[in-house]
């Protein structure tokens, strides 16, 4: 009984030392109104991984204390599993944060994450590009190249290398993961022409009879659509299949439905920033190689399209289905989730039935499109 109480008062004075917009103060109600960008609003302050594990003890502690005591009242949030419920408030939490701080979480949780795996990576440097091949050199396995997201701003080839290994295994690929530049530092078209040295690099060498893939989530699944549309006619025809998972489609204006922050880990005003330090002044956003959704998709490859239904990016997302679906002779499947949020499939050590279910989907398309 005594640590029960100590329990209460330690998340009595976690909430007190922590901003109170974190957890549900965000909307008691779906906002029915569009939101959007706001260019003078920069990234909120600073989080160190410090401030981030500290919310990650704080939020598994209250999420446990509301489930025992059934509290469901504007907890959007309650029919998701224990573990995904926390991964949306924490990752809510520390994404919120300035470019600096949202890469050293995002390094640290991918260190973490990593600890464990028996995956092992290759690093390559090639001419315009650099990654790290994950999987054995086998000339019977597809080939597989992926582009992480982060909105252009921060992720790395290694993320998801767990992920990516289970995926690995699932669909019998070999992987090489590109490492590309981030915004600011680097802005379109340089993520672009990576993307394009390393397909042509692997078109290249790749052994007789190899078929490749791509694939890529948030912006990496924009950088898949846009790498699509700057291949030749021939180069793309060497293209399998692509896999964009939540792809980021739309730059040019705000989501369709920003309305479901209240359910992903993410809101629209989060987006805004990354956006102008990705997008080179004088470059319109409608540009179809930054918003794909306004792209001609004739000749393109077979596309999977994997999105949540409650992911701010929904909307948008459905606007390319829709796109896709009207372009003759394109072949387009597509993988909804009822509940996923942004790009959860990515992230089983969250959302593990959501991802394991995400990812025996792309590993069924890979071996169905690879014959």
């Amino acid at each position: 009984m005594t640590a029960g109480y100590l329990l209460l008062v330690l998340v009595i004075l976690v909430d007190k030392a922590l901003p109170t917009t974190t957890m549900d103060s965000r909307s008691t109600t779906t906002p029915t109104h569009r939101m959007v960008y706001h260019a003078s609003k920069r990234m909120p302050r600073y989080k160190s991984l410090l401030n981030c594990v500290a919310y990650l003890c704080y939020v598994t502690v209250l999420v446990s204390i509301r489930r025992i005591l059934g509290r469901k009242k504007g907890n959007f949030l309650h029919d998701l599993p224990w573990l995904s419920e926390i991964g949306v408030r924490y990752l809510r939490y520390s994404i919120n944060n300035t470019v600096k701080g949202a890469r050293e979480i995002e390094s640290a949780i991918a260190k973490v994450s990593n600890l464990t795996t028996k995956e092992k990576s290759v690093h390559l440097q090639g001419d315009g590009f650099h990654g790290h091949w994950i999987g054995e050199d086998n000339a019977d396995q597809p080939l597989l190249l992926y582009f992480h997201g982060g909105a252009y701003s921060f992720c790395s080839s290694l993320t998801y290398l767990e992920t990516l290994g289970q995926l690995r295994r699932l669909a019998g690929v070999r992987i090489f993961s590109l490492e590309y530049g981030l915004a600011p530092a680097t802005k379109f078209p340089g993520q672009l022409n990576e993307a394009l040295a390393a397909t042509r690099f692997l078109l290249k060498n790749r052994k007789p009879g190899q078929t490749l893939f791509v694939m890529g989530d948030s912006a990496g699944g924009n950088l898949v659509l846009a790498l699509l549309q700057r291949l030749d006619d021939a180069e793309r025809k060497q293209i399998a299949g692509a896999i964009l998972i939540a792809p980021w489609v739309d730059l040019s204006r705000p989501a369709l439905t920003a309305q479901n922050a209240v359910y992903d880990y993410f809101d629209q005003d989060q987006i805004g920033p990354h956006v102008e330090d990705f997008i080179p002044a004088g470059v319109s956003p409608t540009d179809p190689l930054i918003s794909p959704v306004y792209a001609d998709l004739k000749g393109f490859c077979p596309l999977l399209v994997y999105y949540g239904a409650r992911e701010v990016l929904a909307g948008d997302i459905e606007r390319f289905i829709e796109r896709a679906r009207e372009t003759t002779g394109l072949d387009v499947e597509v993988f909804r989730d009822p509940v996923a949020p942004h790009v959860a499939v990515m992230l089983p050590q969250f959302f593990p039935t959501i991802s394991a279910a995400g990812l025996d989907s792309f590993a069924s398309f890979v071996k169905r499109k690879a014959v």
